[in-house]
């Protein structure tokens, strides 16, 4: 089994939603300054590091699984790690217990990852895997020039109305032309956020 290689695993807790002693650890292990439960594991030089999530509040990564209580998928992101430039995105989960959202854990992964993930799909003779998120921006794909670009399949009007119908479940598989093999082919459509 391979490992699934994140650039960061993070949690982070409504005030008091941990274990009710936010004050107890006021700016102790994974406590920030108000002793909300924090934490952010990462990898730099090929070292583990630890440190705090931030501005997670004003960040979408947070705020929308708060506000919808479902799992989000964000747009790709591109910092600088280790001298590099990589591109991630983040999945985030809300933590729902009893119907009471008490924060959210996340994963961030590069797109470079994924299309590693991703390459293991194989499927008929010239068949692969893509990952799109819900805006239609190319997370995983076998050509990397295509990553972090509006999938040329759902652009235009007719690719946004495809693009809706597949986000309500309204398409599943399709039959069309596919920009990437150059002929028809069939599709199929799994909303995975």
């Amino acid at each position: 089994m391979r490992t699934i290689q994140t650039m960061y695993t993070w949690i982070a807790y409504e005030s008091n939603a941990f274990d009710g002693m936010d004050e107890q650890y006021i700016n102790a292990l994974g406590g920030n300054d108000s002793g909300r439960f924090v934490p952010c594991w990462g990898k730099s030089s090929n070292k583990l590091i630890f440190e705090l999530c931030e501005e997670y509040e004003e960040n979408p990564y947070y705020v929308v699984p708060k506000r919808t209580k479902n799992s989000f998928l964000t747009d790709p992101a591109t910092y600088t790690l280790d001298g590099k430039s990589v591109t991630t995105v983040t999945f985030a989960e809300p933590i729902i217990i009893d119907s009471e959202f008490l924060g959210v854990a996340g994963i961030d992964i590069s797109l470079e990852q994924l299309t590693l993930i991703n390459s293991n799909v194989k499927l008929f003779e010239n068949g692969f895997g893509k990952l799109v998120n819900s805006n239609g921006i190319v997370l995983a794909h076998p050509g990397e020039y295509k990553l972090d670009k509006v999938d040329a399949e759902l652009e235009g009007e007719s690719g946004l109305k495809q693009l809706e119908k597949i986000k309500i479940g309204e398409v599943k598989r399709d039959l069309g032309f596919s920009e990437d093999l150059g002929q028809d082919a069939y599709k199929f459509y799994m909303l995975c956020s």
